[in-house]
């Protein structure tokens, strides 16, 4: 059951993003299927007291699990254009994941009749501590192996097909094993109708099993170089043309975070060429701070732009640094310098200051995760950003002015620790839909000024000098946003509120 409830969990990532959303929906939806097969379950073992209907249930609830993740492989990528990313992780749980869940706890209250069948009443305390023990210390082993193992090493869709295989497999096997051992040996053993039934479902778990690992068509325009189960996201590395150009991009989940020209130096996302303008602003910079690797894009870009300046990077994700390497043209030298780990607990611990800190840290649903916004963070931020240091903070959002919004409220948060900021879209200042907005802050007070940089947008593109793109901060309405802190930082909500605007 919790290898079942950890990888759903990441199997809605790639389309709802890994947000408090999707964690609370598919516990809310495993939670009430498991209380109404506890309640229905106590009922059916006093009516039905023998091991075969329970072993027949287990079947059923491995066959389910396999054929409600083939349905899944079709249904999410339409969920994700059809449901909101507040509504959608809750409507597709209850959808593909209760079934399985309803029958799978069951087991619990079968399984304590079953036992009490032969035992003293006085033993009946006993009896339900053990099962409820041994249930525990299948949850924890069932947890520990598909975040630790079974996710990382061998993929979400096989954790998941082979785990209802097995449940069927061991179920069939087993109640041909108590068949055969417990049955009255003056009755015939029906193994005929017995073996039918377990052996075609046996049949169909297994081409369920096949069915599922088959990937959905692919689109003609994407072509996948590399695809693998992260121990935080989704790992997808694929290239597509843009007008005549063809990119090589990064793709963790739902956000496409990186992307290069192979072959060539140039840098490709817009929020990437306003970070390397930095020497406008601090031209003497000696060391530089990358929050969140993903492909080492930024870093990439900074070691060619700057021969002597020694780079930093921390990235979460183990996996990317070998990716980066091997699909992002990542060079391996002495002034690039990767580091594993949190960000946050990064600037915490760090005793180093920085000329320039970039923050690029994505969640997997297109924003900064939570613990990564606060007051608190960017205090820690200042803290390792030298007295006359530049910082860059990547943030996805709308321009919301008039109103509470994920913009205003991180706004809001940064001027409290930074009050020397400026903000630049990428789209446009005047653009109210998502966009890249960069966050350039200065440790000092020194003014922050803008050149005729050209910044190109791929997607549109269009070409804008950086003094163009910079948002006029008198228009936002701080004082109607929240300060985001390590109590209370709204930010899936705020997130939620914006794509329904848009």
């Amino acid at each position: 059951m919790l290898i079942f409830e950890v990888a759903a969990v990441r199997l809605f990532a790639p389309y709802f993003g890994s947000s408090l959303y999707v964690l609370s929906s598919v516990l809310t939806v495993i939670l009430t299927a498991l209380s109404l097969g506890y309640f229905f379950g106590g009922r059916l073992a006093d009516r039905f007291p023998t091991f075969l209907p329970l072993y027949l249930i287990l079947l059923c609830a491995g066959i389910f699990m396999l054929a409600l993740l083939h349905v899944a492989n079709y249904l999410l990528p339409l969920a994700q254009d059809i449901f909101t990313i507040k509504t959608g992780p809750l409507i597709m749980a209850a959808g593909l994941f209760f079934i399985p869940a309803f029958l799978l706890g069951i087991d619990s209250p079968y399984i304590i009749k079953l036992l009490s069948e032969d035992v003293d009443k006085k033993q009946s305390g006993a009896i339900v501590g053990s099962t409820f023990f041994w249930s525990t210390v299948g949850s924890i082993v069932g947890s520990i192996a598909a975040g630790f193992v079974l996710i990382p090493h061998f993929g979400l869709t096989a954790t998941i097909a082979s785990t209802a295989v097995f449940l069927v497999v061991a179920s069939a096997t087993t109640l041909c094993l108590l068949t055969a051992l417990h049955h009255d040996v003056d009755q015939p053993i029906p193994w005929t109708p017995l073996l039918t039934v377990l052996g075609g479902g046996v049949c169909l778990s297994i081409y369920l099993f096949l069915l599922s690992l088959n990937p959905l068509p692919q689109q003609p325009a994407k072509e996948i170089l590399y695809q693998t189960d992260g121990f935080y996201s989704n790992i997808m590395v694929y290239e597509q043309a843009i007008g005549t150009t063809t990119y090589r991009f990064l793709q963790r989940d739902t956000n496409s975070s990186s992307a290069i020209l192979p072959g060539s130096q140039d840098t490709v996302f817009a929020y990437a060429q306003v970070i390397l303008d930095y020497p406008t602003l601090k031209a003497d910079a000696a060391s530089a701070l990358v929050l969140g690797g993903g492909a080492y894009t930024i870093p990439r870009q900074l070691f060619y732009a700057n021969d002597t300046i020694q780079i930093d990077t921390i990235e979460i994700e183990p996996k990317l640094l070998s990716i980066a390497r091997k699909y992002f043209e990542l060079p391996q030298d002495p002034r690039l310098t990767p580091y594993e780990g949190d960000a946050r607990l990064f600037l915490a611990d760090t005793k180093r200051t920085y000329d320039i800190i970039v923050s690029d840290v994505m969640n997997s649903g297109y924003y900064i995760p939570p613990h990564l916004t606060t007051i608190e963070f960017f205090t820690h931020l200042k803290s390792a950003l030298a007295p006359d240091g530049i910082a860059y903070i990547n943030s996805i959002s709308a321009l919301n002015t008039g109103e509470r919004s994920l913009m205003g409220s991180l706004t809001k948060t940064i001027a409290a620790v930074f009050p020397n900021y400026e903000m630049v879209a990428l789209v446009g200042p005047n653009y109210s839909g998502i966009q890249n907005i960069v966050y350039v802050v200065r440790h000092d007070n020194q003014p922050i000024t803008f050149g005729q940089q050209p910044i190109t947008n791929i997607f549109t593109n269009n070409t804008t000098p950086l003094v163009q793109l910079v948002v006029d901060k008198n228009q936002i309405d701080l004082a109607i946003n929240d300060i985001f802190t390590d109590n209370q930082s709204t930010v899936e909500q705020l997130i939620a509120k914006q794509f329904l605007n848009e």
